[in-house]
């Protein structure tokens, strides 16, 4: 064999070293990334979830009928408001309409409340234009900010001070019809940014709660209560009264038990993406075990003559664990960098898509991932942690090799 002959062999063996090297780094960067991207987007959904009860005060809370069959009328109202540390107890209506305004029109849910108790639900809710509704006022109504000034338009769907009429199902003749209604818009709330599953603040619109009642002919029969309650830490023996007089007559909620619910729901989502992204770096720790194996079996007689200079067992299985600690120190850096881009991304993507997808009545925005500190330090451990395992087998192979036998192989 020639010597040019014997260059090139070396040198595309060398450069097969290299892809095979490369594409074993890869697989990790795709893991690696992949349990950050996860990692930061489920963290962000987490804050969104627990920041949907965060606009409802902790002493509030809210009653709901269990079936259709139960009415809460103001009877019932009445018996709550006396129940003992109750502050009030606040009545309200929702319903669905197409609101129309400069001859363009959008679904809006509604609700009718009596509006001077909102600032006891909803703490952290401002006027920005015009004032609250009147008890008593029929032809007043507040809008949500992005009611108003929806995003991504060119101009405001309705200014303070417009006429808006709205659409709604009702009954005549013993039919159902669509019947009409106009209103003066006398107030314009302040951006919240977030809401609550029953009440979508800045998508919502409100009028008072007999517009309401007369609107869409209740008859004096509401969809729920909010109960506000003289302190929070009352807030779970409030709860229990109300059982113990309704038994399962009505479905109750409280800030508190949401967002312990969401909490345990996103902690369970959570561990299940983060075991999904963990089998990929699975798949890069099979990819590791697969190249230093081989590279065990190509360097052998590198092995031998290292071990025939003086090279101890623990010497050389110290360098294919430290070969396989660099791949998890480069991946688990570059897979923390793509994880946040990443993240970023499908965030952006699933909002978009969740804008068109949803009404305005459910439409959740664009929730962009969270990124701790700890979730890196956790990603590049792991990486490290799980490369050096991968490559044990390999290191031990390699430690075993007889130098003997190593420098008789070709």
């Amino acid at each position: 064999m020639r010597f040019t002959d014997i260059i090139r062999l070396s040198s595309d063996a060398l450069m097969e070293r290299r892809v095979r090297a490369a594409l074993t780094i890869l697989m990790v960067v795709i893991g690696a990334s992949l349990v950050t991207a996860l990692r930061g987007m489920t963290a962000g959904t987490y804050r969104y979830v627990v920041g949907q009860f965060g606009l409802l005060g902790a002493n509030v809370v809210i009653v709901l009928p269990a079936s259709s069959s139960f009415r809460m009328t103001e009877t019932v109202r009445d018996r709550l408001s006396h129940v003992e540390s109750v502050l009030e107890a606040v009545p309200f209506i929702q319903n669905l309409v197409l609101m129309e305004a400069h001859g363009e029109s959008r679904q809006v849910p509604i609700i009718g409340i009596d509006q001077s108790k909102l600032s006891l639900i909803f703490p952290s809710i401002r006027v920005c234009q015009g004032r609250l509704i009147g008890y008593q006022d029929s032809t007043g109504i507040l809008l949500g900010y992005s009611v108003a000034d929806p995003s991504g338009e060119s101009r405001p769907f309705a200014s303070y001070g417009e006429s808006i009429t709205i659409y709604y199902s009702g009954e005549e003749g013993g039919r159902e019809v669509l019947k009409k209604r106009s209103f003066r818009v006398k107030g314009i709330l302040e951006y919240v940014g977030t809401s609550t599953f029953f009440i979508p603040i800045d998508r919502m619109a409100s009028i008072s709660l007999p517009a309401a009642n007369s609107l869409f002919e209740r008859k004096g029969v509401y969809d729920g209560i909010f109960i506000v309650v003289e302190d929070q830490n009352l807030v779970d023996k409030v709860v229990e009264d109300i059982r113990r007089i309704y038994t399962t007559s009505l479905e109750i909620y409280s800030a508190k038990t949401i967002i312990q619910t969401a909490q345990n729901v996103m902690g369970s989502i959570e561990l299940m993406m983060s075991g999904v992204a963990a089998v990929s770096l699975v798949v890069a720790a099979v990819g590791i075990l697969a190249s230093l194996y081989t590279s065990v079996l190509e360097r052998t007689r590198e092995i031998g003559l290292l071990k025939a200079l003086g090279f101890k067992s623990r010497d050389v299985m110290s360098l294919f664990l430290g070969e396989a600690a660099i791949v998890g120190v480069i991946g688990g850096t570059i897979g923390n960098i793509f994880g946040v881009i990443l993240a970023h991304v499908l965030s952006l993507a699933m909002g978009k898509f969740r804008e068109h997808a949803y009404t305005e009545l459910f439409a959740i925005p664009y929730t962009p991932p969270i990124f701790r500190p700890e979730i890196f330090i956790y990603v590049g451990i792991f990486t490290v942690v799980l490369s050096i395992l991968s490559g044990a087998y390999p290191a031990w192979r390699a430690a075993r090799l007889d130098p003997v036998e190593a420098l008789r192989r070709e």
